[in-house]
């Protein structure tokens, strides 16, 4: 099998990819917990991602000869997300289950505040006051944690977003 073809450079960034996720995820978890459930993780993870996407498609085009068509530069892009986006759901998983159960009950304390914390904002989103009660009792009476369920259902939806985003990436390297 040539290296053209081959799917090891989306294997090989989405080592890479995941392995900077969980060293952010780290760098969160040591200085600040709640932080790693929160949108700036989220998108610092998907921006490790997508740049080790586009390097496993540049790379599989340079390997191409410099020119490649969408779908085969898509495989390896597609790739690094499906790797990086596990490992990041996994290291999730294994974080608020069995290193530090304690995350859980520290995500919910630090959700109900910034909901008490913040009505302002709820009312600038459109919320009445009932909503924005009932969205404060949802926080504090509602369930928390990271199941093995959850987690393959939001596996399967960063999938889902990934693709698309793989696509566009593909559209940017492709060169015929």
């Amino acid at each position: 099998m040539s290296n053209a073809s081959s799917p090891n450079q989306g294997v090989k960034w989405g080592l890479i990819a995941g392995a900077a996720g969980v060293v952010a995820g780290l760098i969160f978890y040591f200085t600040n917990p709640v932080k790693l459930q929160t949108l700036m993780f989220g998108v610092i993870e998907l921006a490790a991602t997508a740049v080790c996407a586009l390097m496993a498609g540049l790379e599989r085009r340079k390997a191409n000869g410099g020119s490649i068509e969408f779908k085969p530069v898509l495989q390896p892009i597609f790739t690094t997300f499906v790797i990086s986006m596990l490992i990041g759901v996994i290291f999730t998983y294994v974080m608020f289950n069995y290193v530090d159960p304690s995350l859980v009950v520290q995500m919910k304390q630090a959700h109900i505040a910034d909901v008490r914390d913040n009505p302002g904002l709820y009312k600038a989103l459109g919320y009445t006051e009932d909503q924005y009660k009932a969205e404060l009792k949802q926080a504090e009476t509602g369930e928390y944690g990271v199941t093995f369920a959850g987690s393959v259902i939001t596996y399967l939806q960063k999938l889902i977003k990934s693709f698309i985003l793989s696509a566009i990436l593909s559209l940017i390297v492709r060169r015929k």
